[in-house]
């Protein structure tokens, strides 16, 4: 008999122990199982802004709740303030990539601008000016229309085309490609150097005043011409001058259009 109770009692025990660890596995599932889906509940359940504009049944836009945080959840709140910092990151990356893009454009500029410095250095325009200068002596040379101008005439000239092209691409910025100098070169320069070989010979009175007159072009002196030879070389190169500058400005409206 006794023995029959210690056997119910030890079966007892053990349906006992048995319940409660499954009891206590069930309750530690259980909530894992619910804190999984607390953490996916703030993302569910949280809309994408507290404070959007929505729209009434009648259409009218609402304003949205000032008092919306207080409702919130401890997670909510996570949630919210981890989206706000996002918001706001991506609102620093859009000023950042207007900044740089900026900073792009400077940097442009300046490229541009240090090219065109040293472009225009002394030393690199003086070199295209006399490649112009020996392109064009060149051309008039082998020309039988310049057969009646004498070799000082020729340097007289060519140095007087070579100086007001400077005076163009320098005025005007201009870098040109050796398609493009040679265009105005041979295009616009030759009626300019005729006329100031027709004007120098008019100009001088004898060839002591040629040849200052080609000193003055070649050397840009002054002081290589009095007054009177000055005043006399001017009135006969200003008409030739006028012509050119008006082709220039055919060339300049061309690329303006362009």
């Amino acid at each position: 008999m006794k023995s029959g109770i210690k056997t119910a009692v030890v079966a007892t025990v053990a349906l006992l122990a048995i319940s409660g660890t499954g009891l206590v596995g069930y309750t530690f599932l259980a909530d894992s199982e619910s804190s999984k889906k607390l953490e996916k509940f703030g993302y569910a359940v949280l809309p994408a802004s507290f404070y959007d504009d929505t729209v009434g049944a009648l259409g009218h836009k609402q304003v949205p709740a000032t008092f919306a945080e207080e409702k919130l959840t401890p997670t909510q709140k996570v949630v919210q303030g981890l989206r706000k910092d996002k918001e706001n990151l991506i609102k620093e990356q859009e000023v950042l990539r207007e900044q740089i893009a900026e900073l792009e454009k400077q940097v442009m500029e300046l490229s541009q601008y240090k090219r065109l410095n040293e472009h225009f250095a002394p030393d690199n325009i003086a070199d295209e000016t006399a490649a112009v200068e020996t392109e064009l002596k060149r051309f008039l040379v082998t020309n039988p229309a310049a057969a009646r101008f004498s070799n000082i005439q020729i340097e007289i000239m060519s140095a007087a085309s070579a100086i007001e092209y400077r005076r163009y691409i320098s005025h005007n910025r201009l870098i040109l490609n050796d398609k493009q100098r040679s265009s105005i070169t041979n295009n616009f320069l030759p009626e300019f150097a005729f006329c100031v070989g027709d004007g120098a010979e008019l100009a001088a009175n004898n060839s002591s005043e040629l040849i200052r007159i080609a000193e003055y072009f070649r050397q840009e002196d002054q002081n290589k011409l009095n007054s009177a030879l000055k005043q006399d070389l001017n009135s006969v190169v200003e008409p030739c001058q006028s012509t050119l500058y008006e082709q220039f400005a055919t060339i300049s409206n061309v690329n303006s259009a362009n």
